[in-house]
């Protein structure tokens, strides 16, 4: 199994004594790792993680004061699933070509974790100033979760499509596919 020792832990707050799985994502001095499984929002719970991959599921031993990588590779990714009955949207649907990137912001009511940038051939995203980059606000399928990290981790350019949603000042896509 893949060990992290937890080398620059800037945050470390109580961990309920079972296992939790966390989800992995780039932060300005190493890996943030979020518990974005809770009913509320995402919660930071370890900061500045030397070692390991963003977008990859990890669990939390207290006791040993390590990460491994999770049994459950993406079940801390759920939280992205938006099915489609779910979705209300006035917006033709998008198409775009680009690289799917991990955020470093914090997941919060504005950032999910994931953007598309080298966007073209989208005129209007809202009230950004440009729409080089699109925001993703998830997926309609979470067997589309797997693709999304495969394309974010090796840097991938992809083609994805799925209903453009209004979201705060900008218009952000609901990914119903991954080419």
């Amino acid at each position: 199994m893949n060990y992290l020792p937890l080398a620059a832990i800037a945050i470390c707050l109580p961990l309920a004594s079972q296992a939790q799985d966390l989800l992995a994502l780039p932060g300005p001095d190493g890996l943030n790792m979020w518990d974005t499984a809770g009913s509320g929002p995402a919660t930071l719970k370890l900061q500045d993680i030397a070692g390991g991959q963003a977008g990859t599921c990890y669990s939390y031993s207290a006791s040993a004061g390590t990460l491994t990588q999770s049994n459950q590779p993406i079940g801390c990714l759920n939280y992205l699933v938006l099915p489609p009955q779910n979705i209300s949207t006035q917006e033709p649907p998008y198409a775009i070509t680009g690289q799917i990137e991990f955020m470093e912001e914090p997941l919060n009511e504005t950032y999910n974790g994931f953007k598309i940038s080298g966007v073209s051939g989208v005129d209007y995203c809202g009230e950004r100033d440009g729409c080089d980059e699109i925001f993703v606000r998830g997926v309609t399928n979470p067997d589309l979760l797997t693709p999304m990290i495969a394309a974010a981790q090796f840097g991938e350019k992809v083609r994805v499509t799925g209903p453009a949603i209004w979201h705060l000042e900008s218009i952000d896509i609901v990914i119903d596919n991954i080419d």
